[in-house]
């Protein structure tokens, strides 16, 4: 068993609650662990492009709560 395998294991993981937690099927998880393929940056770049997406929609949500009329009406620097 690879490093990430006995890891794993020590952990007390699944391979199937691990590809949860990277949201992948465990099928890419497998191939990840056991070296037949090697992960590519997309997939999590995209989970942190729609993570980051959602935290400004509630931050932005939060100060028009708090601040409605500044962002209704922002005052620019001349």
């Amino acid at each position: 068993m690879r490093k990430r395998g006995r890891l794993r294991t020590k952990k007390g993981y699944s391979q199937q609650q691990v590809a949860d937690l990277l949201h992948i099927p465990q099928p890419t998880y497998h191939k990840w662990e056991t070296d037949t393929a090697k992960p590519g940056i997309v997939n999590p770049l995209l989970n942190c492009v729609q993570f980051l997406k959602w935290k400004l929609m509630i931050c932005w949500k939060m100060a028009a709560s708090l601040f409605p009329t500044i962002l209704l009406n922002p005052v620019l620097p001349m």
